[in-house]
């Protein structure tokens, strides 16, 4: 074999292994995962909640439910058997978390009137974290004034995203939750996100309003994010049931 030859193989071989080599660091580097929590992990999460000092109340939800990325080839994240709400109080009232994984969890801050001061979401992909706080306008609410069918706010996150939400009041329900009947409140909420993001959401939730509490929780996202590696579509889809209404043990 001539030494051009030779080199010419060497070459061409030389650069295999180092795409090889980068392949295998970017997957390294950005590797993700999906890590559910245990009652534990969340009632000592509980502290890193914003708001008054002091302890607070976890419940568990029976949960079935995904979300997925486009980012970096695609993932997906399934969601446990069991997630849970950790409340705790606020600046204006309660603090309502929902964490799905250590990587997925929402947050709702609702004042004791009942009206939506900021959700906070949070999410990780490949070992990358992105919290988002939207501040919600004046007259926002999580459920009805008396005799209200349906309302209507913003939710704006820096001026990058605008959540424009319409609540519509479909009735009240009987719910059978941990063998016992429970009255609740069935709502609609759909989401129209625009700006850095752009999609939808729908949200049936059954809840009760004093306090509140979401009981039972059917959720459908799609949406698009513009980045700096180019669109990412995300889409998540979960249904919640809680397990009693007192609190986790």
């Amino acid at each position: 074999m001539g030494r051009g030859k030779r080199l010419a193989l060497w070459i061409g071989g030389g650069a295999a292994v180092f795409v090889g080599v980068v392949a295998l660091g970017v997957t390294l580097l950005f590797r993700d995962s999906a890590t559910p929590v245990t009652r534990e992990d969340v009632t000592v999460n509980l502290g890193s909640i914003d708001g008054v000092d002091g302890g607070g109340d976890v419940y568990t939800y029976e949960t079935t439910g995904y979300e997925t990325a486009s980012a970096l080839g695609g993932g997906r994240h399934d969601y446990p058997a069991e997630t849970f709400l950790a409340v705790r109080a606020g600046e204006c009232g309660p603090v309502h978390r929902w964490q799905a994984l250590e990587e997925r969890w929402d947050e709702m801050h609702v004042c004791d009137d009942g009206t939506l001061a900021r959700v906070v979401s949070y999410h990780k992909w490949f070992g990358i974290a992105e919290e988002n706080t939207y501040v919600c306008e004046a007259g926002a609410r999580v459920f009805p004034e008396a005799g209200e069918t349906s309302w209507s706010f913003d939710c704006v996150q820096e001026d990058v995203t605008t959540v424009s939400w319409t609540y519509e009041v479909v009735g009240p329900e009987t719910l059978q939750i941990g063998g016992e009947a429970v009255e609740t409140l069935h709502l609609v909420a759909t989401e129209s996100d625009v700006g850095r993001t752009i999609g939808t959401g729908t949200h049936h939730r059954w809840v009760l309003t004093d306090p509140y509490l979401v009981v039972k929780e059917t959720v459908e996202i799609t949406n698009t994010t513009d980045s700096i590696a180019g669109p990412v579509d995300y889409v998540e889809q979960y249904d919640l049931v809680l397990t009693a209404l007192t609190p986790s043990e």
